[in-house]
């Protein structure tokens, strides 16, 4: 995971627009003489001068005490700002409508507590796997980091930690802790879980605070339940009325290649079709299929492809012949993928029209393909683990659309059927290192994209650009 050093509090409020007030401009003061001075002494008009002159001084200094309480009152605001508050929502006094943005800020406070009270000792890598093994030498460590994380008890026995012994309830909570940072819940004190306990809790703080400013940039205030893919996190939540988590399940995301990537996005969900073709995307069928088929000329026909026209007109599938393969490589001629057990996009997929040809669909194979812990393996779609309880869900407010009918469309229904919902559906494709659940646990996932790095990059400059001119 790619990281930089974190940024200074102090010094983010020059980030978000605020500056520290103008001094205000002295008044001229009116120095014709009076009536009374043309006929006083030169000693009286210079004791006047005098008088008049620390009265000046006195009036500066205290607009200058005022001017420093006024700064100080806007620095202490600019302080909570970059703890998480929201200026523009204060403003409007309205914030996201999303229950994981309130739990989040919440968890920006605790998080900066814990940052400011840990002392940052550094575990060592296990000679073993921690448990079973030689005693750990950073036992004492590990037990105190995890009652600070709220993954052990703060009532873990004093006599458990000095044992140095790994019982339940400490791999338990090493258990806890991997589910909470995208690890396998294995319990053993591995290589990466050390990693994970080792990122300094200033960086969370870090990607708390950007995970609470991509929070803030969706458009969308439909009050219709929304679907929310977060692509770190490798999950869809699917959202009630009330806003919270009616269905949830793993997906896949796009490879970490530039034109792989899932993107972020805001659209809807216009319709679903059921034992779809695969219409091959031209830039993959020019880069893998043509060279593939160059070699393999018959592998087209056995895996149930169809030629078809820039026009949409079927030509007759076969062996591949060098016009064919010349057709396709000038894109004259695309290739399309007959519904089955082989077709990539599964039974079903769910259509929201967008620039990057992108959507969720479900894939063969899912039962193998969703045990895997890392799954950024599609070209930019996101696949599904559960395509018929979402298409159900989806589908709930449209007459006759049961779980059960869902099926027989997938398995035993008629080829590529499109069905459009009667209200499009909210759906939001997000970035997010960090979610808030319902149970209350943060979770924190890695930066697969590296878009947090690239984030405080910009950040580190742009507060190297305001610490530059507040000296």
């Amino acid at each position: 995971m790619k990281r930089i050093g974190v940024i200074s509090a102090a010094v983010l409020f020059c980030l978000v627009g605020i500056t520290a007030p103008a001094h205000a401009q002295q008044d001229q003061q009116n120095t014709k003489p009076t009536k009374h001075e043309e006929q006083a002494t030169p000693e009286k008009r210079t004791g006047n001068k005098q008088a008049k002159a620390k009265q000046q001084r006195q009036q500066h200094a205290q607009q200058q005490q005022e001017q420093q309480e006024q700064q100080q009152q806007d620095r202490a605001q600019q302080q909570r700002q970059a703890e998480g508050n929201d200026s523009k929502s204060e403003r409007a006094g309205i914030d996201p409508p999303f229950v994981g943005y309130r739990e989040l800020r919440k968890a920006l406070l605790r998080y900066m507590r814990l940052a400011r009270e840990d002392n940052g000792e550094k575990l060592p890598m296990p000679t073993d796997m921690g448990y079973p093994g030689p005693p750990y030498p950073g036992f004492i460590r590990l037990t105190q980091l995890l009652r600070l994380l709220g993954d052990l008890p703060d009532d873990y026995s004093a006599a458990a930690a000095s044992s140095q012994a790994f019982d339940p309830a400490l791999l338990q909570a090493v258990g806890h802790f991997q589910e909470r940072h995208g690890l396998s819940a294995t319990r053993y004190l591995d290589t990466e879980t050390i990693e994970q306990l080792n990122i300094p809790l200033s960086y969370r703080v870090e990607q708390i605070r950007l995970a609470l400013e991509r929070y803030r940039r969706p458009r969308n205030d439909s009050p219709q339940p929304t679907i929310v893919v977060n692509i770190p996190a490798l999950r869809l939540y699917a959202f009630d009325n009330e806003g919270k988590v009616a269905l949830t399940m793993k997906v896949d995301v796009g490879d970490d290649f530039e034109d792989s990537r899932t993107p972020v996005l805001e659209n809807s969900i216009e319709y679903l079709v059921f034992r779809p073709y695969w219409e091959v995307p031209l830039s993959i069928q020019r880069v893998d299929f043509v060279p593939f088929v160059a070699q393999h000329p018959g592998y087209l026909a056995m895996h149930h492809f169809d030629f078809k026209t820039s026009t949409g007109q079927r030509v007759a599938h076969g062996e591949v012949t060098k016009e064919v393969l010349n057709e396709l490589r000038a894109g004259r001629l695309r290739i399309r993928q007959r519904p089955g057990s082989d077709n990539p996009m599964g039974m079903v997929k769910f259509m929201f029209p967008n620039r990057y040809n992108v959507y969720l669909h479900d894939i063969p194979e899912r039962e193998f393909q969703f045990l895997l812990p890392q799954r950024v393996v599609s070209h930019g779609c996101v696949h599904v683990e559960k395509p018929a309880e979402l298409a159900a869900w989806v589908l709930r407010n449209q007459p006759g659309w049961t779980l059960e009918r869902v099926q027989q469309a997938m398995h035993n229904g008629h080829d590529n059927v499109t069905v459009k919902l009667s209200k499009p559906l909210p759906v939001l494709i997000v970035y997010s290192t960090v979610s808030a659940e319902e149970d209350g646990d943060i979770h924190f996932y890695d930066d697969i994209y590296g878009y947090d790095a690239d984030r405080l990059q910009v950040l580190a400059k742009e507060v190297s650009i305001a610490e530059a001119k507040l000296k």
